[in-house]
């Protein structure tokens, strides 16, 4: 068996994908309990979140990730001061949840890479239409604004599980 989970990173709430074999068991969006700090703080406790999570979700707290993937945020030439320090979050949230679930293997892709440059809207409605009415079962409902992050770790994962 091949535990794989795939992880659209936030600094607040961050998604995770859930796949057992090729086959997407959950996605769902972990809320972190901290709610203001930046850095190591704020990452130590969204990983911690996502570990806690996924032990619920196995019923175990020795649960074992064989493949970890994440989404790699590059830095454009033009992005401001501002989202250049957001991306630092993202990533360093990212990263810390990596470290957190311990997987035998970790890997990261940069979006242009597994979904190209198009418009979120669009990239959502392609996932979409592409889900079986298993894989819709097992994505977690939540608000609107949010759900294309759960969208992105289901692709992620299902771009992941094509190149391994």
């Amino acid at each position: 068996m091949t535990l794989l989970v795939a992880c659209d990173p936030s600094l607040r709430t961050p998604a995770l994908a859930i796949f057992k074999d090729g086959v997407l068991q959950r996605a769902l969006l972990v809320k972190s309990p901290e709610k203001s700090l930046r850095g190591l703080p704020a990452w130590l406790a969204v990983a911690a979140e996502c570990r806690f999570q996924l032990a619920k979700y196995f019923k175990r707290p020795d649960f074992l990730v064989d493949v970890f993937v994440g989404e790699e945020m590059p830095v454009y030439q033009f992005d401001g001061l501002q989202k250049r320090r957001d991306l630092l979050q993202v990533q360093g949230s990212m990263s810390a949840i990596a470290c957190e679930l311990r997987a035998v293997r970790s890997i990261s892709y940069e979006p242009s890479l597994w979904k190209g440059s198009v418009k979120k809207e669009v990239f959502t409605a392609r996932v979409e239409s592409k889900l079986t009415l298993a894989e819709k079962s097992v994505i977690d409902k939540c608000p609107n604004s949010l759900r294309h992050n759960l969208l992105d770790s289901v692709a992620l994962g299902k771009f992941a599980i094509s190149r391994l």
